[in-house]
């Protein structure tokens, strides 16, 4: 994978010759948010010069987010999504294949090739993660009836926070 900045914004090509998938790595400084939005820059007279679907994906290969195809010419955004600060992710880029039909012995698939703008957009957090790791029932964060606090979820593998208060007399609490 070709390493990007997560402010990147630049043209590459996909489908020339052999060339069926771009990949991308990029590393965020700090917990935030992230998408990005891919051009097509073919122009319209164009009858073969779509692309397939871009991915994000963790560290581990899971899709995070991703674009539907592109025709000529188009433009796409993939879904804004929390990125977790120190963990590598990767976008990929692939051709789209037309698939012709079978062949006599296989399928026939013509690929096409598009020249492309990849766009990233970042925004740093600056929301701490009070009491993790608070992810279970048991492992629940201890807070006093008129805290205030701050914190984050859906980074990484946050996908619960838990808290415990204990009350020292019957009444209303409101959160």
């Amino acid at each position: 994978a070709y390493e990007i900045t997560d402010d990147a914004s630049f043209t590459a090509a996909i489908g020339l010759g052999d060339d069926g998938e771009d990949w991308y790595q990029v590393t965020f400084s700090q917990n935030g948010s992230f998408n990005f939005s891919l051009t097509n820059l073919n122009s319209s007279s164009v009858d073969n010069g779509k692309i397939d679907a871009a991915h994000l994906k963790n560290s581990s290969g899971t899709t995070v987010t991703s674009t539907n195809e592109l025709n000529v010419n188009g433009t796409t955004s993939c879904s804004t999504v929390p990125v977790e600060g120190g963990d590598t992710y990767y976008i990929v880029v692939y051709d789209y294949a037309y698939n012709s039909g079978w062949g006599g012995s296989e399928y026939i698939y013509y690929y096409h090739g598009a020249p492309y703008q990849l766009q990233l957009n970042y925004t740093e957090s600056s929301a701490t993660d009070s009491g993790e790791d608070n992810d279970s029932q048991g492992d629940a964060y201890v807070i006093t009836q008129t805290e205030d606090l701050d914190a984050t979820i859906g980074y990484g593998s946050d996908d619960e926070d838990w808290y415990s208060i204990t009350f020292t007399e019957n009444g209303t609490y409101s959160y």
